[in-house]
């Protein structure tokens, strides 16, 4: 796989962030977790919350738009609005896809850190002026 620029990787980081951020939702029958976890819906094994803290477990898998990423697990925190996802963790969009070991985000700030990771992203030519 091709290593990813550090424009590249800014780009994925802003869309898993993205991913994180709003959206109602119902998981499981769990109303409101995948919510505070920042997605449309989620998929997974088990799940557990105490206060304001969450860990979905085995097989996640999460959407938000047109957004999934996967993973083994994928904890959050409410009140730091941290998500960490380990375990063959994977982020794909109709123009990329990264998948690195582990990610942390906070949806607030929208930054975070993919660990160990490689990916691909489609980058279209700039669009031009239909004025030029």
């Amino acid at each position: 796989m091709p290593v990813l620029s550090p424009t590249t990787l800014a780009r994925a980081a802003l869309i898993l962030a993205l991913l994180m951020t709003g959206g109602a939702s119902v998981a499981f029958g769990q109303s409101g977790l995948t919510n505070a976890a920042g997605f449309d819906s989620c998929k997974f094994d088990k799940m557990e919350r105490i206060e304001n803290h969450g860990t979905f477990k085995g097989a996640v898998a999460c959407t938000q738009g047109d957004t999934e990423v996967f993973a083994d697990q994928l904890e959050y925190w409410t009140d730091t609005r941290l998500v960490v996802l380990t375990g063959s963790v994977t982020l794909r969009d109709k123009s990329a896809q990264i998948s690195a070991d582990r990610a942390e985000f906070n949806t607030e700030t929208k930054l975070g850190t993919f660990h160990n990771a490689s990916g691909f992203a489609m980058v279209a030519d700039e669009p031009t002026s239909s004025l030029d």
